[in-house]
């Protein structure tokens, strides 16, 4: 299990999660930095041990401290920003090596951490892990995006269906009237008067006017100035109507539709 899942599913059960959390943070772009994520050990997740053997050493000072106080010559423990409290550093390590422990491409903090566990992991190990991560990032990015794309769709296809119900009280008092024929009536109309997509106006504006015309969708009509599929004999009702207005007005217009289909 990768070490962010790990955090993820046992948010509750870690002791210190935030502190682990930003550790694991830390170290995620030095991974495949053996030097520093040794050096980031030592500074950080060693405090305790670097004062146990400051104490050893020093332990002839603890008595003079005791009795005169503290002094210029006493010896200064070094202490590094961020390091962890020396009280909890211990704790934080088995923590830590938890959540590393199955994930590869924390491989060097794993040695650090359990060097029982053999030698140092290659370089070549660990890039294969981190590629494999990567990859499985892509194919989970990539499922996320057709899902996306699905529900998309479907929004869509149930907005088309709201437009179509929503025109149903047209319907009724004129007849049927779909989006793409009075769409296309529109176009012809403005292009009789000289404005063309690309031309004198772009898509946008010539969707938002016929939308405001009609009362369908803009985005639906944006659609329709985009794909110029052709009527078919589903709309031979409503362009025979439409074509006998236009002739009866003689404006030189009409639209036709696929006899075939």
């Amino acid at each position: 299990m990768r070490a962010k899942e790990y955090l993820k599913n046992k948010r509750k059960t870690i002791s210190n999660y935030n502190i682990i959390q930003q550790i694991v943070d830390d170290l995620y772009n030095i991974r495949l930095d053996e030097e520093a994520t040794k050096e980031y050990y030592e500074r950080i997740l060693l405090s305790d041990i670097r004062f146990n053997e400051w104490e050893m050493k020093h332990s002839e000072w603890q008595e003079l401290h005791k009795k005169y106080g503290a002094s210029e010559r006493e010896p200064e423990l070094v202490k590094f920003e961020n390091e962890i409290d020396k009280r909890v550093a211990s704790n934080i390590r088995e923590d830590l090596l938890k959540v590393v422990r199955d994930d590869e491409t924390f491989g060097y903090i794993f040695h650090l951490l359990f060097k029982e566990q053999g030698n140092v992991p290659s370089s070549q190990t660990i890039e294969r892990a981190i590629y494999q991560e990567i990859s499985n990032d892509l194919i989970i990015a990539e499922n996320r995006i057709l899902d996306l794309e699905k529900q998309l769709n479907e929004s869509a296809k149930k907005t088309e269906i709201a437009e179509g119900n929503q025109l149903s009280l047209e319907q009724a008092k004129d007849g049927k009237r779909t989006m793409k024929v009075t769409t296309d009536v529109l176009i012809k109309i403005l292009e009789k008067i000289d404005v063309k997509k690309n031309d004198t106006a772009d898509a946008t504006k010539i969707s938002d006017f016929i939308s405001y015309v009609t009362g369908f969708s803009a985005e639906t009509i944006r659609q329709r100035l985009s794909n110029t599929e052709e009527l078919t004999n589903y709309h031979r009702e409503e362009v025979e109507k439409v074509n006998k207005l236009l002739n009866e007005l003689r404006v030189g217009i009409s639209i036709k539709y696929n006899t075939y289909r």
